[in-house]
């Protein structure tokens, strides 16, 4: 008889830890599927964003650009058709030339090693 009793307590404690886990796994569910329907809508205002601003480039720009993104795996690029220059405050690696203090714009490319800037 004791060990049908120790068995059901043990059951009661395994039922209650199972009823606690699947409360927690609603609660972080609820929170996370409030976070994806947020990153949606954050995704779908950048997406109508970046058509404004596709709308408003030449259609020849916006060939090379699309050509570039496509050549970079997706990395948003620009087509430098002179040297670039960097502000003296900027740090960037090799091969960017020496610091110029014209330079009022910086380009981020992920996929190259480094920052150049564009100057005036």
């Amino acid at each position: 008889m004791i060990a049908i009793e120790e068995q059901e307590a043990e059951l009661a404690e395994r039922q209650a830890r199972l009823r606690q886990i699947e409360t927690t796994q609603r609660e972080e569910h609820a929170v996370l599927q409030a976070e994806k329907d947020d990153l949606v809508r954050r995704l779908a205002e950048l997406e109508e964003q970046r058509a404004g601003l596709r709308r408003r480039l030449r259609a020849a720009d916006l060939d090379t650009y699309d050509h570039l993104r496509r050549q970079q795996g997706g990395t948003a690029v620009a087509l430098l058709k002179r040297a670039p220059a960097r502000p003296a405050a900027w740090t960037c690696p090799p091969p960017w030339p020496a610091p110029s203090s014209t330079a009022r714009a910086c380009t981020i490319a992920p996929s190259a090693t480094g920052c150049c800037t564009a100057g005036d």
